[in-house]
């Protein structure tokens, strides 16, 4: 089916509208824009939602197409608690040219939300040129029921990525700890946290760690009454052990890795750095 405007399978009529989808197939749909007239053309391929609220329990939502919310674009309240959209089958994807391969949902709606529990799917789902596109919008509100053990979900930027290890928020209320794992980026190089305080996931970029040099012995160290270093401080490693000391022997430090990186040869391992202070020569007769 193909709607040249919002809503390719299914539209949800504005402010008094509401839709419940109890298990089925919404599939093969396409949202296309013909002209500018309509506001929202080209949203929504498999169902749109405009002002009102959208609730899928269980169900699949696969092979749709638009600009904008491939497989699903509301403007308002959608809960997801359980099915899958999009999924790794042969035409399953839905694909969308702008954001929100298989999901959209605005960000900006007053009173809105998008509010996941169960074993939801949010997979596979793509741009027209390839690259992974799965939910794209609102920061998801995990229900109180929580993530069931099966949960995958994609999440997408659009034109915001975080630039920084500190990321930016993409789930909250009821985040657990074992959540991080149900969400994945659809871009390489970025990585889902949890924070514990606020109970949230938030996905953020992953810096290559600093490669430094292990610290070496000093050499040539000769007893003459007074402190010596034997191995320097640097920036990257802490030191524990016996770094300086004055009477003649053998000694051991320990350089330890600063978080952030790792030695030039990639090993991140505690490194053990023997050094010695040699006995004064006796003076001559």
């Amino acid at each position: 089916n193909t709607v040249y405007g919002a809503g390719g399978g299914v539209y949800v009529e504005k402010y008094t509208g509401s839709f419940v989808m109890e298990n089925g197939t919404i599939s093969g749909n396409r949202a296309a824009v013909e002209d500018s007239k309509s506001y929202y053309a080209g949203e929504g391929g498999g169902v749109f939602a405009d002002n009102c609220s959208f609730t899928m329990q269980n169900g699949s939502i696969t092979g749709n197409s638009a600009v904008n919310g491939g497989g699903v674009y509301v403007y308002g309240k959608f809960t997801m608690s359980g099915g899958t959209i999009g999924g790794t089958g042969a035409n399953a994807a839905n694909t969308a040219s702008g954001d929100g391969g298989g999901v959209y949902v605005h960000s900006n709606t007053p009173g809105g939300y998008c509010r996941m529990s169960g074993n939801v799917q949010v997979i596979g789902n793509r741009k027209t040129d390839g690259t992974a596109n799965n939910y794209y919008g609102r920061v998801i509100e995990i229900d109180t029921n929580g993530l069931g053990d099966n949960a995958k979900i994609g999440v997408n930027m659009g034109n915001s990525w975080p630039t920084d290890t500190y990321g930016t928020r993409i789930a909250y209320k009821n985040a657990k700890g074992s959540d991080a794992a149900k969400f994945t980026s659809d871009r390489d190089g970025y990585e889902v946290k949890y924070n514990e305080s606020g109970k949230e996931l938030w996905l953020a970029k992953i810096v290559a760690p600093t490669r430094i040099a292990v610290p070496t012995a000093k050499t040539g160290l000769t007893y003459n009454g007074e402190e010596q270093t034997g191995v320097d401080s640097g920036t990257g490693y802490t030191l524990t052990g016996t770094v300086t000391a004055t009477n003649a022997g053998s000694y051991t430090a320990t350089a330890a890795l600063e978080s952030g990186y790792t030695w030039s040869d990639g090993s991140t391992d505690a490194k053990t750095i023997s050094w010695s202070i040699a006995k004064k020569a006796p003076a001559a007769a």
